[in-house]
């Protein structure tokens, strides 16, 4: 499993998850960019969750605004993959080079997709979200 303060690198991809509350985030972001860079390089496609979202803005150029007060609670959220309710815990939101606020973002010619929310939230077995399903298909392509 993935222990706080790490991120996941499995056979055919790159998951960059968040950090825990009052962690060092300054270090833990510093080695997610580093793999992300490795990752891209190679071609690998990656996922990032939360704070790995952040992490892949700041590798883009974006900037990081702090919201006025924690963005907790499930909120609606329509994207690529369609209208779901997600599971949101963050104090940042990525600011484009337009000004736009990002809660997802995803460039298949790279491989990457990236999302402030936890889509593993809701997800299960039986009904896999349709994020997580789209990266296991670009890993699975990588064989």
């Amino acid at each position: 499993g993935i222990r706080k303060g790490e991120f996941s690198e499995f056979n055919d991809g790159l998951i960059i998850a968040g950090s825990w509350p009052g962690e060092n985030d300054e270090r833990v972001v510093e080695e997610c960019k580093r793999k992300l860079r490795e990752a891209v390089k190679e071609g690998t496609p990656v996922l990032g969750i939360c704070l790995g979202h952040q992490v892949i803005g700041l590798e883009k150029g974006w900037k990081l605004e702090k919201l006025p007060k924690r963005n907790v609670g499930i909120q609606e959220v329509s994207g690529w993959w369609g209208e779901t309710y997600e599971s949101f815990w963050h104090d940042y939101v990525v600011v484009d080079e337009r000004g736009y606020k990002l809660n997802s973002f995803c460039d298949i010619e790279k491989k990457i997709i990236s999302v402030q929310f936890h889509p593993e939230y809701q997800s299960s077995k039986d009904k896999p979200h349709p994020i997580l399903k789209q990266f296991i298909e670009l890993c699975q392509k990588q064989r």
